[in-house]
């Protein structure tokens, strides 16, 4: 059945701190082997270079950063989407003096 969610209502929580610091997340769907989370990547924070057995599409809404998929690297901001394959080496960072804010799709 569907529902309304408001992101407001939902906690913050750390996002992999295993690999990652000072990012933290909303997650709004988590079903299906699909992950959907509202990400904010505080200044200076970042998700280090790491490999997953799933994909991401990373899709920048405010902010600045850099990001990086099999030794590419890349500035991100509004905008734009980094598409992740599984198993695909990648990171993502905060550049700027504001919070990074996007939209992470696992699947």
């Amino acid at each position: 059945m569907g529902e309304l969610i408001w992101l407001d209502s939902l906690q913050w929580e750390p996002l992999r701190p295993d690999v990652a610091k000072g990012v933290s997340a909303r997650t709004y769907y988590n079903s299906c082997g699909i992950k959907v989370s509202y990400v904010r990547v505080a200044p200076g924070g970042q998700f280090e270079l790491h490999r997953d057995a799933y994909g991401h599409l990373l899709h920048f809404l405010e902010g600045t950063g850099l990001a990086g998929i099999n030794g590419q690297e890349f500035e991100v901001g509004p905008g734009a989407v980094l598409k992740v394959v599984a198993g695909d080496e990648h990171f993502y960072c905060n550049t700027g003096e504001g919070e990074l804010r996007l939209i992470s799709v696992n699947l």
